[in-house]
């Protein structure tokens, strides 16, 4: 099965039912429930979605908008349209522990979600990583729910071109609160680039990406900035990741050529 089938395909199973497909039943009836328990919610979503042309609306999200704008600015935080081309990225910044901090998501108000984290080092190759958490850590901490399998953990899986529940996070959203995710290198590194696959499960559902987030490496911030918005699909990798470069050498960018996956997959090479 190819990673962007939206339904899980039917499993080949021995007589005897496995302990590693326990596990599979009891997360899928997790999802299931999560479903069925927030279906409100994403009725709402839904309902919005379909009315963007009415002019409330319209004139209620401007309005929000311009007051949130009004508060950063009053706060004496950077307009968040123009924060990263006031952040200047810096050149190969070398370090072991990289947080990726959450301020916001693109309109969802209740959960924050990613496909995908890929970090790649000064040689091009990705980066060896020893340790994954966060905070909050997924939504198992909800009450009556134990078993999701959107843990934070799949960031890392290498199956970010999806929209299956089985290769994402997803975690409780609170709003003006900071939501991290922190990754341990097995070493001091010196990064190239970082590619940050946005919540991909549907166009709907696209909305519990994260939008406003900031890299820090080592206690210093090496990226403040807006990620893109999924689309929902699931044909080119540009559509729903957002690729930070910290270097325009190009022996550097020819190295991360050789050695990242989308490269070769959106260029049609083999071995991929």
């Amino acid at each position: 099965p190819t990673c962007d089938q939206e339904s899980i395909p039917p499993l080949d199973l021995p007589d005897d039912t496995s302990e590693e497909f326990d596990q599979l039943e009891t997360a899928l009836l997790s999802l299931r429930h999560f479903d069925e328990t927030k279906r409100g919610q994403i009725h709402t979503e839904l309902t919005r979605e379909e009315s963007e042309g009415d002019l409330l609306e319209t004139f209620l999200a401007e309005d929000k908008a311009r007051r949130e704008k009004e508060a950063r600015i009053a706060a004496g935080e950077p307009d968040s349209d123009c924060e990263s081309a006031l952040f200047h990225l810096p050149v190969l910044p070398t370090g072991q522990h990289l947080e990726v901090a959450i301020f916001s998501t693109w309109g969802d108000s209740y959960y924050v979600g990613l496909n995908g984290i890929e970090i790649f080092s000064s040689d091009g190759r990705p980066v060896q990583v020893e340790a994954i958490w966060a905070d909050p850590p997924d939504i198992n901490i909800l009450p009556g729910y134990s078993s999701d399998p959107r843990v934070v953990a799949n960031l890392l899986d290498g199956v970010n071109l999806t929209k299956s529940d089985l290769h994402m996070w997803l975690a409780p959203f609170t709003q003006g609160e900071r939501h991290s995710i922190y990754i341990k290198f097995v070493s001091p590194v010196t990064l190239a680039m970082v590619r940050i696959w946005n919540y991909n499960k549907s166009r709907v559902h696209a909305s519990r990406g994260v939008k406003h987030v900031e890299l820090v490496l080592d206690d210093k911030a090496i990226f403040q900035g807006v990620i893109k918005k999924a689309d929902g699909r699931v044909k080119q990798s540009f559509d729903v990741s957002e690729t930070i470069l910290f270097t325009d050498d190009h022996d550097v960018l020819s190295a991360l050529c050789h050695y990242d996956p989308v490269y070769k997959r959106e260029n049609g090479e083999e071995g991929v």
